[in-house]
């Protein structure tokens, strides 16, 4: 769609809403826009106000920035040009963790996943949970992260199987690898990431 910050993005709103099921598209397939050059419509609405909150009203991914007229100019736009592109797209966290070990050599991993942007991600990713400490292993998680919506957390409980691991501490560490192997590990809402992509979530006794 074109024209955001335009009223109904010019036209564009209108013919998304012609079309059956298409305003809850951006489920399953990415919203792309780019600003307008100035707003076409008879509102008066500022263009880059008006536009940062179209970005969350669409669930926008990714929108251009060079097709309007006048640069943001007044404190209100630069923020709310800020805001457009800062909110545009996923931004993945784990909000609460809950990791212990269970009976036969599991692990029972209860994780929420939350999106604090407007959009979901499209491409497939391979969560891992990490125990590290003298031993080192890797637990592939089953989550889809693609189903990790705006509107709401996703909450992930899972049973691990878990290979001989010496008695002690363990520090619990969680990555997001690309499935195809092109991009670094996903960057979290996050802190604590290491050089190998890995965000530390707490540490495990294992007895």
């Amino acid at each position: 769609m074109d024209c955001l910050g335009s009223d109904g993005l010019a036209g564009g709103e209108s013919a998304m809403d012609a079309v059956p099921g298409a305003s809850d598209r951006w489920r399953t397939a990415p919203f792309i826009t780019g600003w307008c050059q100035y707003n076409l419509g008879s509102s008066g609405a500022d263009l880059f106000v008006q536009g940062s909150s179209q970005v969350t009203q669409f669930h926008v991914s990714m929108l251009s920035s060079d097709n309007f007229t006048s640069n943001p100019a007044t404190s209100s736009e630069t923020a709310a040009f800020r805001s457009a592109n800062v909110n545009a797209g996923y931004r993945l966290r784990v909000a609460s963790a809950s990791v212990t070990s269970g009976t036969a050599n599991t692990l029972n991993v209860d994780l929420q996943w939350v999106n604090d942007n407007v959009a979901p991600t499209y491409l497939v990713w391979k969560a891992v949970l990490v125990l590290r400490s003298t031993s080192t292993i890797e637990l592939p998680l089953a989550v889809d992260l693609r189903n990790v919506m705006p509107d709401g957390p996703l909450e992930d409980v899972e049973t691990l199987p878990l290979a001989s691991l010496p008695t002690g501490n363990y520090d619990l560490l969680l990555r997001v690898n690309d499935a195809q192997s092109i991009s670094p590990p996903m960057n979290l809402a996050m802190q604590g990431r290491d050089a190998n992509g890995n965000y530390l979530l707490g540490t495990l006794q294992l007895p």
